[in-house]
């Protein structure tokens, strides 16, 4: 068994202890200036090759050619951008375009026979159907027909239309959903 006997005062102590936490922090600071160096080293190094490099590359950034060419593409950038244009024109159009064949589709498959259009018109998304029918029954048949489709909205057919029990004119006006004439 070893004893030990520490015969120093407390402020010898006390420097001992500073002087370890000095040298600590010294190490550490040579580490850290040690890490700059190489670092900046290497950033000059990478300097270095970047401007070898550099050098070697030949100095045509000015030349007719490349100007020629950067004329061209230019040009070809310019015209790009003009289709582009165009078509975007084009697309909206397209997608702004009401197709009313599809009112005339929906029609065609709702007009039961004994009842003839004449006359149909339009306007925005109003629709007037101008015709004759053979009886009332059919007539309101329909006009029934045409309220179950959901493209039709405020079907209106006026009273006086049905004063008639047999070859009536009629004229039935009603709207159209827009999503129901363009195209999907």
């Amino acid at each position: 068994m070893e004893i030990r006997i520490n015969l120093l005062p407390p402020y010898r102590k006390e420097e001992i202890v500073k002087s370890k936490k000095i040298k600590t922090v010294a190490k550490l600071e040579v580490f850290i200036f040690l890490m700059i160096i190489t670092f900046f080293s290497f950033l000059l190094s990478f300097s270095y090759i970047l401007r070898l490099n550099l050098s070697s590359v030949p100095n045509n950034l000015g030349s007719k050619d490349n100007q020629e060419r950067y004329e061209r593409v230019k040009e070809y950038d310019r015209q790009f951008m003009e289709i582009n244009n165009q078509l975007s024109d084009a697309n909206k159009i397209k997608s702004d375009q009401l197709y009313w064949s599809k009112l005339l589709m929906k029609l065609s498959e709702k007009v039961p026979d004994g009842i003839e259009i004449t006359n149909l018109l339009t306007k925005n998304y109003g629709v007037s159907l101008v015709g004759r029918a053979d009886n009332r029954d059919r007539l309101v048949g329909f006009k029934e027909e045409l309220e179950e489709d959901a493209c039709f909205t405020d079907i209106s057919l006026p009273l006086s239309n049905l004063v008639s029990k047999e070859n009536i004119d009629f004229q039935i006006d009603l709207k159209m959903k827009e999503e129901c004439l363009k195209k999907q």
